[in-house]
């Protein structure tokens, strides 16, 4: 989402609120209702643009458009309690969205009740439920790292082959792999078993792809995402750290803290990768912003540099927990067991100020859920 729409989207959010509210008070053709309808209307054709369609997710307290969280204001924050409580997780508008279906979207939204024939879809207002649901995605299951074929194997080595001598690659193949582990993952397979464990130094960004991209399924999945978009969350979990092949092999491994110089070279990668993958055929967008802002905090704080107005797309908030989570996991592979407790106050420390607080408690519930079914 282009960050300079950020009001119109607010808008259009406080006008269906109060459109909504004033509908419960009133009846839908009162004429107040009718004039914020028309301005609701209005407001959403000229956000279109040139776009077919606007994208709208509610997580928790959140509205989520484009990808891209709105600041917290009492009119998002209601909207989203009004379209869980209808039991709505996605909202689509398409351009060619009519007065009357804006009509008909301000009823499901003003209904007390949940459930009913209201909140049903129309040709050009689309309604997701905040469930996992089975899509049509093609794939042989991957249970885990041990579970991928030769040929799956192969394709990945060859991806991160060309990704290390940076040449263009054919995302469609990885594609593949990642809806593998969509299909495992549904079919009540413990995603936790397919995390890789630490080898050797020279396969960890290999193999700490393959974990964020599974980690990130999961919270995906968790969320209700589904389809294509939860595809590419996974496909940006395994893309996140492709900027680390510009930097240099002493600095990466490096054991100790880094000087200055050396921090400054590495916090080039997040930018430098986006930049590498922009010029990559088929790599969703999703996956490109992820790259950048994988180390950006919460709190606008972290690297790259961004403005005070930046907002953070959801699935880079998403991969920057998974990733934390999967480095600190690494770290203490050689234990016998992970210290799951440890992980977990270090998480919520962070909460609030470098983490999504929602979305890490969300995590850390489904992370220790999961330990316990092992």
């Amino acid at each position: 989402m282009n960050r300079d729409r950020s009001g119109i989207y607010q808008e259009i959010v406080r006008q269906l609120v109060m459109a909504a509210s004033t509908a419960t008070l009133y009846a839908i053709d009162h004429p107040q209702v009718s004039r914020l309808c028309e301005a609701a209307d209005k407001s959403i054709k000229e956000a279109m643009g040139g776009e077919t369609e606007i994208a709208l997710i509610a997580i928790g307290d959140e509205i989520i458009i484009d990808e891209v969280p709105l600041k917290g204001s009492y009119y998002s924050e209601r909207l989203a309690r009004q379209l869980k409580a209808r039991g709505i997780g996605h909202l689509k508008i398409l351009h060619k969205v009519t007065p009357a279906e804006i009509r008909q979207l301000i009823v499901t939204i003003s209904r007390n009740k949940p459930g009913g024939d209201d909140a049903r879809s129309t040709e050009n207002i689309r309604f997701g439920k905040v469930e996992v649901r089975h899509s049509d995605e093609k794939g042989q299951e991957i249970a885990g790292y041990e579970d991928l074929t030769e040929d799956e194997l192969g394709t990945l080595i060859n991806t991160f082959d060309k990704i290390a001598e940076r040449e263009s690659f054919d995302v469609s193949g990885i594609t593949n792999i990642v809806t593998g582990f969509v299909g495992a993952i549904r079919n009540q397979f413990n995603p936790l078993l397919a995390l890789v464990p630490l080898r050797e130094m020279d396969e960890y960004t290999f193999t700490h792809s393959l974990d964020v991209c599974v980690l990130n399924l999961v919270q995906g999945m968790t969320l209700g995402i589904d389809g294509p978009l939860l595809a590419d969350i996974g496909l940006a979990g395994m893309l996140h750290d492709a900027g680390k092949i510009f930097i240099d092999r002493e600095v990466l491994n490096k054991p100790g803290k880094l000087d200055e110089t050396e921090m400054e070279h590495m916090r080039s990668h997040p930018r430098r990768g986006a930049e590498y993958l922009l010029g990559c055929p088929g790599i969703p967008r999703i996956a490109i912003l992820s790259s950048f802002e994988h180390h950006i905090k919460f709190n606008l704080t972290g690297y790259p540099s961004v403005s005070s107005d930046w907002q953070l797309a959801l699935p880079s908030q998403m991969t920057m927990i998974s990733d934390i989570f999967d480095a600190m996991r690494t770290r203490r592979i050689y234990q016998t067991s992970l210290d799951f407790d440890y992980i977990e106050r270090v998480l919520l420390e962070k909460a609030g100020t470098e983490l999504n607080p929602y979305l890490t408690r969300n995590f850390l519930k489904v992370m220790k859920r999961l330990s316990v079914e092992l």
